[in-house]
């Protein structure tokens, strides 16, 4: 499903609610969701274990804390945006270092790298 940017939280919900038996889903480069996407995911995919969330900005660190700490078999695949370039930088994720990972690589600015996907999902430039 990744780079299906027109995807909504309504349709996660509706996948999710019609594949409970998911162990992997990528949602990469996905920015018009909400955290109402990540609680269809751990209530209709309760045996996910690889999520991959590369790119997508539209997610709070405590949001996907939540999701990892409900679901201990997921590991995500994040991007977090430390520094103003906003190039990012993958990191896997799990219940076990999430904590520690979200500290280590502070998210700084996902609101700028947001802004910015926004626009160009939106043709308003870069």
């Amino acid at each position: 499903l990744s780079h299906c940017i027109q995807l909504n939280d309504f349709a996660i919900r509706r996948i999710t609610e019609s594949c409970p038996n998911l162990k992997s889903l990528s949602l990469s480069n996905l920015n018009n969701l909400s955290s109402t996407a990540l609680e269809a995911i751990a209530l209709g995919c309760p045996q996910l274990e690889e999520l991959n969330l590369e790119l997508c900005t539209c997610f709070s660190d405590d949001g996907m804390t939540e999701l990892l700490m409900g679901m201990p078999k997921l590991f995500m695949i994040v991007t977090r945006f430390t520094e103003p370039d906003l190039k990012g930088i993958q990191q896997e994720v799990h219940c076990s270092n999430v904590v520690r990972i979200f500290e280590q690589f502070p998210n700084t600015y996902r609101e700028r790298a947001f802004d910015r996907t926004r626009r160009r999902m939106y043709g308003m430039g870069p």
